[in-house]
């Protein structure tokens, strides 16, 4: 888990560090840490932190099911 801490950390530092990944849903963004993807989106000054999910996990479903919640 220190590796996802530090990812986060980075995150702090530079809110734009993950991949765009509106394809998935508007103003998404991913990071990966390790065996994870850190998934977000900056509004602001701010980052909300979606989900962290496992690398194998369905990512598309689970991002199309919380865009249905």
């Amino acid at each position: 888990m220190a590796g996802l801490a530090a990812r986060l950390t980075a995150l702090l530092e530079t809110l734009l560090l993950g991949v765009d990944k509106s394809d998935l849903r508007p103003d998404y963004r991913a990071l990966i840490s390790g065996s994870h993807v850190i998934y977000y989106r900056v509004e602001d000054e701010f980052i909300y932190i979606l989900t962290i999910l496992h690398h194998n996990q369905d990512h598309e479903a689970f991002l199309l099911e919380a865009a249905e919640d």
